[in-house]
């Protein structure tokens, strides 16, 4: 056994809760199941103090070209303002806000199976130290727990930041329309000051979808798994959005949950989606803003009618060459405005 491996076990051991996937009976989540591995702590309070929006992104670590394309497309020029030879047109448009829009994005990544590719996510990390890593191993069980760690993550580093923005790693998005219809238009920004909890996201709300309580189906599910007996509206996991006020309600209420892997989910729903926008939202009685309609393909992305295309994380060429695209055609339309007047 690698000293690596050695001291994965070790740390099995130390936490008491199973760091590959749940057990049977269930795990309490508790204010720090996992201990920070890679952690930018001054992200938010001196490398970025004036960040807005915080893009969390959901990644593997194997997938490095997706990261790669996500810096190039929702890179520093998002944070930083456009120079003054651009401000006027951009002012035009978005009503001055867009100058400086305040966004930066970090990657949550858990623990890869073999210190080879540790050693390749600290390398990373250590060039552009953007990546926040929790001692949980890094699997498909255990995205509720990489949701956990960005939402400790908020509380914990980054008090001044008004919106979290949850995407995967694989999803191409209008950041432009997303932050022009946020701080115009969605009630989520009216009521982000407000002891209101918002989320912005594709809500799913399928009333038939109800928990099967037969002990002898492939996808049973007792009440102690599972107490009530329908489902709650969901999000979307791929893209949500909610006030900072949000995301450390949401922390809280998750204390003291019996977490469990849930053997329905495989087919019906995605574990972490549900866990963190349906049972605890429902808990801490969030209001959705549904953008269910601005998702779509790549076609409806480029014409303006679509906010979200989730493309190939192993091949994201073609993502970024949508995104030029996208992003040349807001310019265009910049360019429009200052000449029409």
């Amino acid at each position: 056994m690698s000293r690596y491996s050695s001291k994965l076990v070790s740390e099995f051991s130390r936490c008491g809760c199973q760091k590959v996937i749940p057990s049977k009976r269930g795990v309490f989540i508790k204010s720090h199941n996992f201990q920070w591995n890679i952690i930018e702590k001054d992200f938010c309070s001196m490398r970025y103090p004036k960040v807005k929006t915080l893009i969390v992104v959901h990644t593997a670590i194997p997938h490095f070209h997706a990261r790669q394309a996500h810096r190039k497309m929702y890179g520093k020029r998002f944070y930083e303002k456009v120079n003054s030879a651009h401000l006027f047109t951009f002012c035009l448009l978005f009503n001055q806000w867009i100058h400086a829009m305040g966004v930066a994005s970090l990657f949550f990544v858990g623990m890869p199976s073999d210190e080879e590719q540790q050693m390749q996510i600290r390398n990373e990390s250590e060039t552009y130290h953007d990546i926040i890593q929790q001692d949980f191993i890094d699997t498909y069980r255990n995205l509720t727990w990489k949701a956990i760690s960005w939402l400790q993550y908020v509380n914990e580093f980054c008090e001044e930041v008004e919106f979290i923005l949850k995407i995967d790693d694989d999803v191409v998005f209008d950041l432009i329309a997303i932050e022009s219809y946020l701080r115009k238009k969605s009630p989520v920004a009216e009521e982000a000051n407000s002891n209101v909890n918002m989320m912005l996201c594709s809500l799913f709300a399928d009333s038939h979808l109800l928990p099967i309580r037969d002990s002898k189906s492939k996808w049973g599910v007792t009440k102690e798994e599972y107490a009530p007996d329908f489902f709650y509206p969901y999000c979307r996991g791929i893209f949500y959005l909610m006030p900072r006020r949000t995301a450390v309600n949401l922390l809280n209420a998750s204390i003291g949950e019996k977490f469990f892997w849930f053997k329905f989910f495989t087919q019906l729903l995605q574990i972490d989606d549900y866990f963190i926008t349906g049972h605890l939202s429902h808990k801490i009685g969030v209001v959705f803003d549904n953008i269910m309609s601005f998702q779509s393909g790549k076609e409806q992305l480029l014409a303006g009618r679509s906010w979200l295309w989730v493309s190939d994380s192993q091949n994201m060429t073609e993502a970024v060459n949508i995104w030029q695209k996208l992003e040349e055609s807001h310019k265009n339309a910049s360019s429009s405005v200052v000449l029409s007047l």
